[in-house]
């Protein structure tokens, strides 16, 4: 019911990619989690001020998308709204974040079965980067007409998703097929290049240690970093990107930590969850131990083990990043932040606000 109205409505969408940049890449998993949190909150804040009608989804890795459902208007008229929001994205998380992004246009659709075209579009437009909407802006726009030599080089959204997906669910043969179909279809196309093998298997790792760490197995425990990097460097051909990525799904899928960890990383992510809903309550380990009917003790090592700290310490970090939007995008007091974040002792919120942040509230 909630969405007949996309059956009135056209559609499109904007691809969001963050940069690794030096900062971005000395983020750690559970830091990028809470930028995540952070960045969904900046981009449907400032997308709901140009489209009264729009959805935030994060994709793996490093991509996000909104899906907005322009009204009336001319084509040119919402064009223009889209580069707006374009604009104001990349402005926004820079001032806030200090994180660098690209974004990418997709087309607007006509019917809403056509959102995964336009996000494809989307992504495209960011991969080929060569219609750059503003100068000096990572803003792109697709293009109708592709030449047929580019359409090779440019990253699978869909078959990255999905076999993120398939991993994530430990299905070894699903995720086995996809492979083999992708890796046919790229061979029949010709013109693959040993730089573009390599890259799109250093991508499709990175999607795979961050997607699994969600799901409770952390990468680095089963092969290391500079293994991967020599296996990477050796690939040329891709029967040798197919072999590759088929060997590492079935060590990954087989592995007994990946089935028993599932569940530990359900109540991670149910505790994470209710803490970005409720922060500015009196959150306790004890309250949340009642919740998921897991002793106190054990629920806090389950929880230091996922994400490398410590549930007060990440309830702490919740809380600060929610009082470093407050202070700089409203007009109010440290004491009104300290309590909409659920500190009532100031002083006390003042110095945990400088450790974290490295400056005082007050020079927001």
């Amino acid at each position: 019911q909630p969405y007949l109205y996309w059956l009135e409505s056209n559609h499109a969408t904007l691809g969001i990619d963050l940069v690794r940049d030096v900062r971005a890449s000395e983020l750690s998993l559970s830091d990028w989690n809470l930028f995540r949190f952070a960045i969904s909150n900046i981009a449907c804040e400032v997308a709901g001020k140009v489209f009264p009608h729009m959805e935030y989804t994060e994709l793996h890795s490093t991509r996000a998308l909104i899906i907005v459902h322009p009204g009336a208007g001319s084509p040119e008229q919402v064009e223009k709204k889209l580069e707006e929001l374009g604009l104001k994205l990349i402005d926004s998380i820079k001032l806030y974040l200090k994180l660098v992004i690209r974004v990418g246009i997709g087309g607007v659709k006509g019917a809403w079965v056509k959102i995964p075209d336009s996000t494809e579009e989307a992504f495209r437009a960011i991969d080929l980067r060569d219609r750059r909407v503003v100068p000096a802006y990572d803003l792109f726009a697709y293009r109708q007409k592709i030449r047929e030599q580019e359409s090779v080089v440019l990253f699978p959204v869909k078959f990255s998703y999905k076999l993120a997906s398939a991993i994530k669910a430990s299905k070894e043969a699903e995720a086995h097929q996809l492979v083999a179909d992708y890796i046919g279809k790229l061979e029949k196309q010709g013109g693959m290049t040993q730089d573009y093998i390599q890259m799109l298997g250093s991508e499709l790792w990175g999607i795979f240690t961050y997607c699994l760490y969600e799901a409770g197995l952390v990468l680095d425990d089963l092969f290391a970093n500079d293994q991967i990097a020599k296996e990477l460097f050796g690939l040329t051909r891709p029967e040798q990107l197919a072999e590759w990525l088929t060997t590492k799904i079935s060590v990954i899928c087989s592995n007994r930590q990946w089935k028993g960890s599932s569940k530990h990383r359900q109540v991670v992510d149910f505790m994470t969850h209710f803490i970005h809903e409720h922060y500015a309550e009196e959150v306790t380990l004890a309250e949340l131990s009642d919740k998921v009917f897991i002793s106190r003790n054990h629920l806090s090592i389950i929880f230091k083990n996922m994400t490398g700290e410590t549930f007060n310490n990440y309830l702490t970090r919740v809380r600060i990043e929610k009082a470093r939007e407050l202070l700089l995008e409203q007009n109010l007091m440290v004491y009104e932040v300290a309590e909409r974040v659920g500190y009532k002792n100031v002083p006390y919120f003042s110095t945990l606000f400088k450790k974290i942040t490295g400056m005082n509230p007050t020079e927001l």
